[in-house]
C-alpha cells in the first residue's frame, strides 16, 4: 500500500509540472506563478493521479485474467492428471503351470486398491540354476524350466545392478534381440497403455500423450525383455533346460552378478483399474470422476478405444471438464484480492464515507481485508470439478436402441502411497495360476490431481513453450503416430511398426550419428491406392518436422515402406 501511495504521489507530482509547462506555453504563465503550492490544485491533481492509476491497474488485472483463462483452456488435461503409482515385481507360477501370458486380464490387488501389468510379457515357470563367470566380461547362467520351451520370445529379467553400460544375451551361439531398458520406445505395452489407446484419446482428450514410457524410465531399473525370435531348424526340440551367456560391456571394478542378482519374469505394476461407462439415448452423459467423494477417490486416466465389432464404436465422444460450485477457493481469493487493490488505490474515496474518516478504522479495515485474503490462499480446495463424458450429438445418437460401452482407466494417484512400500505384499486374480508376487525394488509413488491455481499457471506456461518439442526416441514415434492419423488417415490398425534408432555412419569428413525413423505398413487397398505415391512426399515432411520440433543435434532420416 505505501508503495502504491509513493507512486501515486509521484505521478501526481509529474501531471502538476507537465499541466504548468502546458499552461505557460499557451501564454499567461505569470498568473500560474505559486500555483504548485496551491492546496485545491494539489488534491485535484492526486485525484487525477489515483483515477489514472486506478484505471492502469484494471487494464492490467484484465490482461492477466484474460491470458491465464487462455493458458488454462490450452491445457491438455493428461497434464493435470493424477499419476498412477508404479512397481517393479518378479512373478512366480505354480508348480503345475508351464506359461502364462501377463496383461491386462491379469489385475493384481493391495488391499482396496487395484494394478494391471504395464507391459504384455510371457510368464515362463523356470529358475537360475547356475551363474559361472567365464571371464571379464562374460557370464554363464543356467536356467531349468517346468516343462521344456521351444525358445524364450516375451520373456523379461532383471539385472540388480546399474555397474554396468550395456547387455548382449546368447543362447545356443546365437544373439538373442533385446529391447533394453534406454531403448523403452520399443518395449511391448500392454493394449490398455499402447499407441493405439494413445491416438484415440488424441481426439477425445485434446493430447495424446507417452505417460506410460515415462512411468517406466521413472522406474529406473534394468529391465530387459527379449523380443519375438524365430528359432532355426537345428534347435525346433523343446528343451528343460537351457544355457546363457551374459556377456556385459562398461561394468566397474563394484559390479557384481550372481543368481541373487538375476530376476526372471520381472514386469512393472501401475496402479490402475478398468472401469466402463454406459452412453445411450436415454443417458447420453456419464460422470467419470470428481467430486468429494473421499480422499481415496479414482481419478480418470484415459479411454480404451471400444472395438470393431461394437456396435456404434465410431461414435463420436467428448469429454467435459464440469465446476463443481459456482465459486471456487481460487475464484474468491480473487475477489478478496480484487477488494484490497481497489481499496489501495482509491484509498481517499472512501474518506467520504462517515466511518472511515478515522485512520485507526481504516487501519484495521485494510489489516481485515489482508487477513481474509491470507486465509482463503491458505485454504484447501474443498471441491474438485467433475470430468464427464457425453455424446456429441448426431442423428444416430437420437435412436432408440442406441447404447455404447465404452471402458475407462481410473488411478489412486497419491492415495495408495501409505500403504505401498517395498514390503507389500500384492496378490494376484488368479491365485490358482500365479504363486507368489515379489516387490524387487523401491516402488514409485503416485501424484494426485493437479488443482491448486499457482501450479496450474505454471504448468500452463511451460506447456505453451514445449508442447510441440520432440526430446525422446518415443516422442518421435508418438508424432508418427499421430501426423499419419490425422494428416493422411492411416490409422494404428494399418501401421505394422514405427522404430527409431540413433544409428551411427561415416561421411566423407568424419564418424557420426543419425536419427533414423523406420515406418513400416501393412499392405492394405487403402494404403497403396491413397498413400503409396506420396510416400517421397510424407518422409521428407516428416523429416523437416522433426528436425525442427527437436533439438537437431543429429540429423534425421525417414524412410516408410509398405509390406
Amino acid at each position: 500500500m505505501n508503495q502504491t501511495i509513493f507512486t501515486t504521489r509521484q505521478r501526481a507530482e509529474e501531471l502538476i509540472k507537465e499541466a504548468i509547462s502546458i499552461w505557460q506555453y499557451n501564454g499567461g504563465g505569470e498568473l500560474l506563478e505559486g500555483i504548485e503550492q496551491d492546496p485545491v490544485f494539489s488534491l485535484f491533481m492526486t485525484a487525477l493521479a489515483y483515477q489514472a492509476n486506478e484505471i492502469d491497474n484494471e487494464i492490467e488485472q484484465l490482461r492477466v485474467e484474460v491470458l491465464d483463462e487462455f493458458a488454462r483452456m490450452l491445457v491438455p488435461y493428461d497434464k493435470t492428471h493424477a499419476l498412477p503409482a508404479t512397481v517393479v515385481v518378479e512373478v512366480q507360477l505354480h508348480e503345475g503351470v508351464s506359461e502364462w501370458n501377463l496383461d491386462h486380464h491379469t489385475s493384481f490387488s493391495l488391499g482396496k486398491f487395484t494394478f494391471l501389468p504395464l507391459l504384455r510379457t510371457r510368464v515362463l515357470n523356470g529358475s537360475v540354476t547356475s551363474v559361472v563367470r567365464l571371464d571379464n566380461r562374460r557370464w554363464k547362467v543356467g536356467l531349468r524350466f517346468r516343462e521344456p520351451v521351444r525358445n524364450l520370445s516375451g520373456m523379461t529379467f532383471m539385472v540388480d545392478s546399474d555397474q554396468f553400460q550395456d547387455l548382449k544375451l546368447f543362447a545356443n551361439g546365437r544373439a538373442l534381440p533385446l529391447v533394453k531398458p534406454w531403448d523403452y520406445a520399443d518395449l511391448p505395452l500392454d493394449d490398455y497403455f499402447s499407441i493405439e489407446h494413445m491416438v484415440y484419446n488424441q481426439s477425445f482428450i485434446y493430447s495424446a500423450t507417452n505417460t506410460w514410457f515415462d512411468l517406466f524410465a521413472k522406474q529406473n531399473v534394468r529391465l530387459f525383455y527379449i523380443d519375438t525370435y524365430e528359432t532355426s531348424s537345428a534347435q525346433q526340440m523343446p528343451t528343460e533346460t537351457l544355457d546363457l551367456i551374459f556377456e556385459f560391456t562398461g561394468i566397474s571394478d563394484a559390479f557384481h552378478f550372481d543368481k541373487e542378482c538375476l530376476s526372471l519374469n520381472a514386469t512393472i505394476l501401475a496402479n490402475v483399474e478398468e472401469r466402463v461407462a454406459t452412453l445411450s439415448s436415454s443417458s447420453p452423459i456419464v460422470r467419470l470422476s470428481g467430486g468429494d467423494d473421499g480422499p481415496d477417490q479414482s481419478r480418470f486416466l484415459h479411454l480404451i478405444a471400444p472395438p470393431d465389432i461394437q456396435l456404434f464404436h465410431e461414435e463420436s465422444l467428448e469429454l467435459r471438464k464440469v465446476g463443481a460450485d459456482r465459486f471456487s477457493t481460487d475464484r474468491l481469493m480473487k475477489l478478496a484480492g480484487t477488494l484490497v487493490s481497489r481499496f489501495t488505490s482509491d484509498y481517499y474515496a472512501f474518506q467520504t464515507v462517515a466511518p472511515f474518516n478515522e485512520g485507526a478504522f481504516m487501519e484495521q479495515f485494510y489489516a481485515s481485508l489482508k487477513r481474509i485474503s491470507e486465509g482463503i490462499a491458505q485454504a484447501s480446495q474443498t471441491t474438485s470439478p467433475g470430468l464427464y463424458l457425453m455424446l456429441r450429438k448426431k442423428r444416430r445418437s437420437q435412436e432408440a436402441n442406441f447404447s455404447l460401452d465404452i471402458h475407462y482407466l481410473m488411478t489412486n494417484g497419491d492415495a495408495v502411497n501409505s500403504v505401498l512400500d517395498a514390503k507389500s505384499q500384492l496378490s494376484a486374480s488368479v491365485a490358482s495360476y500365479i504363486r507368489e508376487v515379489r516387490i524387487k525394488a523401491d516402488p514409485m509413488p503416485g501424484h494426485g490431481e493437479i488443482q491448486g491455481a499457482d501450479a496450474e499457471e505454471v504448468l500452463a506456461r511451460y506447456y505453451m513453450v514445449t508442447n510441440d518439442r520432440i526430446v525422446t526416441p518415443m516422442d518421435i514415434k508418438v508424432f508418427c503416430y499421430k501426423e499419419l492419423v490425422t494428416r493422411f488417415g492411416i490409422t494404428p490398425d494399418m501401421i505394422s511398426s514405427v522404430k527409431v534408432k540413433n544409428v551411427r555412419y561415416t561421411d566423407s569428413v568424419r564418424p557420426a550419428f543419425e536419427t533414423r525413423v523406420y515406418i513400416i505398413l501393412k499392405d492394405s487397398p487403402y494404403v497403396k491406392r491413397g498413400f503409396e505415391e506420396r510416400i517421397p512426399m510424407v518422409e521428407w515432411v516428416f523429416q523437416k518436422m522433426i528436425e525442427v520440433r527437436s533439438t537437431n543435434v543429429f540429423p534425421v532420416h525417414v524412410n516408410i515402406e509398405i509390406v
